[in-house]
C-alpha cells in the first residue's frame, strides 16, 4: 500500500471517519521564500466563504518546493504568494472586485464563474519553475485528509503537472488538458482573466497524508512558469493512525500511573 494513502476503516478501532461539513482549507501563515523554499500553516474550517474567515485547527500543513522550485514571497507584487485569504477560489458575485497578478479587477457588472470548485476565498503559495526544467512540490497535511481537492491558478503554456495519485478534473479553463495522472496547458487562449494560462480544480478520492507532484516547464519562449496552489476538503482532518496510537497509548499509560 502506498504510505501516503490510508483507508478510513483502519481507524475504526479508535475513531469514526470524518463527516461532511464546512469546507476546510490550507491556511498558510508563514513563507520561507526562495529556491527550494516552503510555506507552513494550519487547516482552517471556513465559516465565511466570501472572506475565507474561520476557525484554525491544531493540524499543521506544509508546502515544500524541491528540485529548484522557487517559492515567491508575499511582497505585494504581481508574482506574490498570498496568506491573507484574498484569492477567490470560487465564483464571483456582481459588484465584487479582486486582485489578479497585481491588478484590481472590478467591480464586476455581472456574476462571473471562475474555474475552481472550492467555493471559498483562501490563500495560495506561488511557485516558480524555470523554463526547460522541472521542480517538485510536496504538500504535507499533518493529518489524514479525506477526498482532498487541489486547485491551481496560472499554468503557463507548455507546462505540465504530473501527480503520483489519480484524480478527477472537476473544474477547469478550456485550455487545460488531462492525460492519465497529469494536466497541462494546451496553448489555446481561454477567457479573461486567465487568457493563455490554465487553471482548475482536481479531486482526489480516498484519505491522504500528503500530495506530491512534479512541475515541468517547456515554455516555447523560455518563460518561467508561476502557479499558485491551495487544498480544500469537505471533511474534517483527523489524526494519522500512528498519531492516534501514540495518543491512546499515552492516555492508557497515564491511567495506569494514576492507579
Amino acid at each position: 500500500m502506498d504510505p501516503r494513502t490510508f483507508a478510513c476503516p483502519a481507524l475504526a478501532l479508535f475513531l469514526a471517519c470524518g463527516h461532511a461539513q464546512a469546507v476546510w482549507i490550507t491556511n498558510f501563515t508563514s513563507i520561507s521564500p526562495g529556491v527550494n523554499g516552503s510555506a507552513s500553516g494550519v487547516w482552517r474550517e471556513v465559516t465565511n466563504p466570501l472572506s475565507g474567515a474561520g476557525s484554525d485547527s491544531s493540524f499543521n500543513v506544509t508546502l515544500n518546493a524541491m528540485n529548484g522550485g522557487d517559492v515567491k514571497a508575499e511582497d505585494g507584487s504581481a508574482l506574490t504568494s498570498r496568506t491573507d485569504e484574498s484569492f477567490p477560489w470560487r465564483d464571483l458575485n456582481a459588484g465584487e472586485s479582486f486582485v489578479y497578478e497585481g491588478d484590481t479587477i472590478g467591480p464586476l457588472p455581472i456574476a462571473v464563474d471562475l474555474p475552481f470548485a472550492n467555493g471559498t476565498n483562501g490563500d495560495f503559495i506561488n511557485v516558480e519553475t524555470d523554463s526547460g526544467s522541472s521542480s517538485m512540490i510536496v504538500i504535507e497535511f499533518g493529518a489524514l485528509v479525506r477526498d482532498p481537492m487541489l486547485s491551481f491558478s496560472d499554468i503557463d503554456i507548455g507546462t505540465t503537472l504530473a501527480f503520483t495519485d489519480s484524480f478527477s478534473v472537476v473544474a477547469q479553463t478550456s485550455n487545460l488538458a488531462n492525460a492519465g495522472n497529469a494536466v497541462s496547458n494546451t496553448m489555446l487562449p481561454t477567457t479573461p482573466p486567465f487568457d493563455e494560462e490554465a487553471a482548475g480544480s482536481l479531486q482526489f478520492s480516498g484519505s491522504f497524508s500528503q500530495l506530491a507532484f512534479t512541475i515541468t516547464n517547456n515554455h516555447p519562449q523560455n518563460a518561467e512558469n508561476r502557479t499558485g496552489f491551495v487544498v480544500t476538503t469537505e471533511f474534517e482532518p483527523i489524526p494519522e493512525p500512528g498519531t492516534t496510537v501514540l495518543v491512546l497509548g499515552g492516555l492508557l499509560l497515564a491511567g495506569r500511573r494514576r492507579r
